[in-house]
């Protein structure tokens, strides 16, 4: 995009302040969060350590200075997964195994959210604080009870500021997704477009939708779905790999690998990572990638290529 010119009908918008051309967000009073996360939280059983983003692998880059000036971590029990931090590491989520309840460790307590669906995938937060998740809603979530047969599908966001009894799940308005369910989800650096793999009878696909909030930040719907990453079959991860690509983990010429899409819709192919299975981000551009595998291993970028970060375990990028 080069430029933009705002109208109205035929009409060219005249607004106090409205430059006469539009070549950046910037001039129309948009901003676009800029650099990454230097420090990841890196999981070995039960047990989280800050570790340095660039470091060769986690052994090395778990130091007393990565953890300097960081949140302390809470224990983490093995039935509980897909672990997300936000609030620069002072919230931790996770999912539980059976993939039915969140539970959030809050400067040392836990707040459990029991019973919100089914199939939940790995949370997200958001600029705003925030929590994201999607799964299948029980047709009886309201009354708590999880012994319906009836699966729909949703996106869900639970304000993470409010205090226990007022952290209730905002399920979204999603028009679009009709027979699809959504498998994998990331939130953008400023918290207002979300990145989604969607699985309905056609297939898989990458989409992006823009959230929408009341007057009160609340988010209440997503936008229209518009499919990205098009040259990537299949995919099955997706996160922000800075404030304007995406890197998504699906088939390239028969092949399943990590590639970077850029904002005019260029896919670039990455190496491929045996048994990938997911992926995270600092938020660095491809350097910033890491890939986890299905063996719960965990690879980092290398140059072209990918290194072993972890042999066992999990990395989680907190939200800055």
């Amino acid at each position: 995009v080069g430029t933009l010119n705002l109208t109205v009908g035929a009409t060219r918008l005249e607004a106090e302040n409205l430059p006469s051309t539009v070549d950046e967000v910037s001039d129309v009073g948009y901003r676009l969060p800029t650099g990454g996360v230097d420090t990841v939280i890196s999981r070995s059983g039960t047990y989280l350590a800050w570790t340095q983003a660039s470091a060769n692998d986690a052994v090395s880059g778990t130091t007393k200075a990565a953890a300097r000036g960081r949140p302390s971590l809470p224990a983490v029990e093995a039935n509980w997964t897909f672990l997300a931090a936000g609030q620069g590491g002072r919230q931790i989520a996770a999912v539980s195994k059976d993939r039915t309840s969140i539970r959030r460790w809050v400067n040392g307590s836990a707040v459990t959210l029991d019973s919100l669906g089914t199939d939940l995938v790995r949370p997200a937060f958001d600029a705003s604080g925030w929590l994201w998740t999607a799964g299948h809603a029980f047709s009886n979530a309201e009354s708590g009870r999880s012994d319906s047969k009836v699966r729909d599908a949703s996106v869900w966001a639970v304000d993470t500021s409010a205090s226990e009894a007022g952290a209730a799940p905002v399920r979204l308005q999603v028009p679009w997704l009709g027979e699809g369910e959504v498998e994998s989800l990331s939130m953008s650096p400023e918290g207002q477009r979300l990145a989604m793999i969607v699985k309905d009878p056609k297939g898989r696909r990458a989409v992006l939708a823009a959230v929408e909030r009341d007057a009160k930040g609340r988010p209440v719907r997503l936008g229209p779905a518009h499919v990205a990453a098009r040259g990537v079959k299949n995919p099955t991860s997706i996160v922000w790999a800075d404030a304007t690509s995406l890197a998504v983990l699906g088939t390239i010429d028969g092949t399943k690998r990590p590639a970077l899409q850029t904002i005019d819709d260029v896919v670039e192919p990455l190496a491929v990572v045996r048994h990938g299975d997911g992926l995270a981000s600092t938020l660095r551009g491809s350097d910033g990638l890491f890939v986890r595998t299905s063996n719960q291993t965990v690879f980092t970028r290398l140059g072209s290529s990918w290194s072993s970060f972890l042999s066992r375990g999990d990395v989680i990028v907190p939200n800055p």
